[in-house]
């Protein structure tokens, strides 16, 4: 369902980072900046437990890897989908 959400052809790239699944997108006004979301899907493909970990929204800088923006934590419950993507773009808007 994320790669429905955050979709590669639209510029999203999905790696692994520790044990999770993270998707990462490269702002095209600013390059040095990407937004990044911790999806809590685990690298086998499993999601973590209900109430372990919660979907979460930053942003980045890529030459220095400090984190710029900030966003609330997104809940696996149902609307997950669309709260993730009103997140992302908050996000995105206060970038510029």
């Amino acid at each position: 369902e994320f790669d429905t959400l955050l979709n590669p052809s639209k510029g999203w790239v999905k790696t692994i980072k520790g044990s999770e699944y993270v998707y990462s997108y490269q702002t095209k006004k600013n390059p040095d900046i990407s937004v990044l979301v911790y999806s809590s899907i685990k690298n086998d493909g499993l999601s973590k437990k209900v109430g372990a970990d919660a979907i979460r929204v930053c942003a980045i800088n890529t030459k220095t890897q400090k984190g710029i923006i900030k966003s609330s934590r997104v809940y696996r419950t149902p609307g997950w989908d669309e709260r993730t993507k009103a997140k992302v773009l908050e996000v995105i808007s206060k970038i510029f």
